[in-house]
């Protein structure tokens, strides 16, 4: 399937020029896709198996190497899994001061095609996440 004929709705949702939800296409669509993925915890769809990453879960166990260990091989398994169109190339983790409390950003570098691009994904904290 060519990047260009990719469609999907964006996320968040907005109202588009022609109406509401305005629609994502391309490269862009699969990154909102992604996107979307990384803000939904495990288990918090119903019967959504499998949709949903832990990382929510890792921000209040632990910080440094072994949390971007964690996150990294949760967030590759989850797009190779639910979202096979984006290639991760890297990803890294910095810790962050949220109002809820201590979270962290999550950067994604990646590979749509032949397209490359990077995602930041922010990770909050507090009894919320």
């Amino acid at each position: 399937m060519a990047v260009s004929s990719i469609q999907s709705v964006s996320f968040p949702f907005r109202r588009g020029p022609t109406g509401f939800p305005e629609p994502a296409k391309g490269t862009r669509a699969v990154v909102e896709n992604v996107f979307s993925l990384l803000l939904i915890g495990e288990g918090e769809l119903p019967m959504g198996y499998g949709i949903g990453t832990r990382i929510h879960a890792f921000v209040n166990e632990t910080s440094g190497p072994l949390l971007g260990a964690r996150v990294a091989q949760d967030l590759r398994s989850v797009i190779r899994l639910k979202e096979p169109r984006m290639t991760v190339l890297s990803v890294g983790t910095r810790d962050v001061i949220t109002r809820d409390g201590n979270g962290i950003e999550v950067g994604v570098e990646y590979q749509i095609g032949d397209e490359e691009g990077a995602l930041s994904v922010p990770i909050g904290g507090g009894s919320g996440s």
